[in-house]
């Protein structure tokens, strides 16, 4: 597909703009420069990319519409179909839209305050994003259900993406004003080191040392995803999907030394402040080893051929889902042999940790240059309010979106709220940032206090769009699962 392409080139200008911002920012220069224009550059190819992919996603519908009435769309009635799919329906879709909220976000912060810094934690970001999105196994346009097939569904994500894209850099914003207020360096990296061990905790299922890798299949259509096994149980009349899986016993124990380190750096850090350099080049090397050796694991070796192979994979799959193979009645392979190990094997664990990496990296300038860093941040009332103003734009739009998803729902459903966790922890996002306002309105909050907020906040923002998605609070209405 066409937008799978422009979508990759404006990843490459994106990155192209994050060194181009670390230049700026290395000459000291603010406000719309190199960076700002690269990545200004780079979200109008993005928005290209969004608007060819809302094409291919009308050619898909029209032809859904041919192959279930066996008529051909004419006039109003084509247009209407093909505008009734828009390019944010599965998890590839949707990371690529809600970074495009968060690029937009970034850029006007930049040029209305003229923070170039804003721009180089926004960016760096949206890279991120952009390759994690490359990493999906599954990038294809299917029809959408009818229930997906709302203009109510058309607002509801454009103003959701607004607000995750404003609620992140609300948070920036508030952890350069705790840098600006001199918050202690060695608590900051001690937050790092324990939010670090419990990011990899939850991407190895808090079992590294049983941790596997999913194989990867070859479709009909000569694409990749990944390989499931098709099974009825006794004690179940549906059929139950089970990824795939090879032990990946180096990945385990990297992960393992990973946590180890991240929690015993945070303990010595929290006795002795004087081994800070040590641990943070510490944690920055493991983390680069385990990145290396994610992208090792790969191999076009094709696996699954032997049939004792194949049934330790299937024997290693069902026990990590604790289910008995003596109760199975019935299996299939989608796809068939043979498989293989990719980076979209494990799409969310190579970007999790290649982000930790970036900000280990980051951290461990901060050691040697806290100093000269603070300097160069504007003053921390005016970060203050900045994070302030970008929190008042972002909360009417995430009052919207839970307004609109209920009207939708209901239309779609028959009910405006079923606790559906999507439901549930958009709810809790808006209570939190509402107890943000409330704060800052009744209370009488500023500063340390309300930037902490903001940051828990966007760690609960993370949670309700990534965590929820993929099934992690159990199934629902919103979780892609796959794809």
């Amino acid at each position: 597909m066409i937008s799978t392409d422009i979508f990759f080139v404006a990843f490459i200008a994106y990155l192209i703009s994050f060194f181009l911002y670390i230049i700026d920012l290395a000459k000291g220069d603010n406000g719309q420069k190199l960076g700002y224009k690269s990545s200004l550059i780079a979200l109008i190819v993005h928005t290209i990319g969004l608007l060819f992919r809302y094409f291919e996603a009308g050619i898909v519908e029209l032809r859904a519409h041919q192959e279930s009435t066996g008529k051909i769309a004419v006039g109003f009635e084509k247009i209407k179909i093909m505008l009734s799919h828009p390019p944010f329906t599965n998890l590839y879709e949707s990371m690529i839209f809600v970074l495009w909220g968060i690029a937009i976000v970034y850029l006007f912060i930049n040029k209305r305050f003229n923070l170039n810094i804003v721009g180089l934690f926004g960016v760096a970001l949206v890279v991120v994003g952009m390759g994690l999105s490359n990493l999906l196994p599954d990038k294809s346009i299917t029809p959408l259900i009818p229930a997906l097939k709302s203009w109510w569904l058309h607002i509801h994500v454009i103003t959701a993406s607004l607000a995750y894209g404003a609620f992140l850099l609300a948070a920036i914003i508030s952890l350069l004003y705790l840098l600006k207020e001199n918050v202690s360096i060695s608590k900051i990296v001690i937050t790092f080191l324990l939010t670090t061990a419990i990011l990899i905790l939850m991407v190895v299922s808090f079992n590294p040392l049983e941790y596997g890798a999913t194989l990867m299949g070859e479709t009909e259509n000569g694409k990749f995803r990944p390989a499931t096994i098709s099974v009825m149980l006794e004690t179940k009349g549906n059929l139950i999907n089970i990824v795939i899986k090879k032990p990946a016993p180096l990945i385990g124990l990297i992960s393992l030394l990973t946590i180890i380190t991240s929690v015993g750096g945070a303990i010595i850090l929290f006795l002795r402040k004087g081994f800070i350099k040590i641990i943070t080049g510490a944690i920055s090397s493991i983390l680069l080893i385990y990145l290396l050796l994610l992208i090792l694991s790969t191999s076009t070796q094709s696996i699954g051929l032997d049939k004792k192979e194949l049934a330790d994979l299937v024997n290693f799959s069902l026990n990590s889902q604790d289910i008995n193979p003596a109760l199975i009645t019935n299996m299939s392979f989608k796809p068939h042999p043979p498989y293989k190990i990719t980076l979209s094997s494990y799409p969310y664990q190579f970007s999790i940790i290649l982000m930790l990496f970036m900000l280990s990296i980051f951290l461990f300038y901060l050691t040697f240059n806290y100093e000269a860093f603070n300097n160069r941040l504007p003053p921390s009332t005016k970060l203050d309010l900045i994070s302030y103003r970008t929190i008042l734009f972002a909360f009417p739009m995430m009052s919207f979106v839970i307004i609109t998803g209920a009207v939708w729902a209901h239309y779609a459903w028959g009910r405006y709220w079923g606790w559906d966790p999507k439901e549930t922890w958009s709810l809790i996002t808006w209570l939190v940032y509402a107890f943000y306002l409330h704060s800052r309105h009744v209370l009488k909050w500023s500063g340390k206090r309300t930037a902490i907020i903001a940051v828990i906040g966007f760690a609960v923002v993370i949670f309700t769009y990534i965590g929820v998605n993929l099934g992690l609070t159990g199934s629902g209405l919103h979780v892609y699962g796959s794809k």
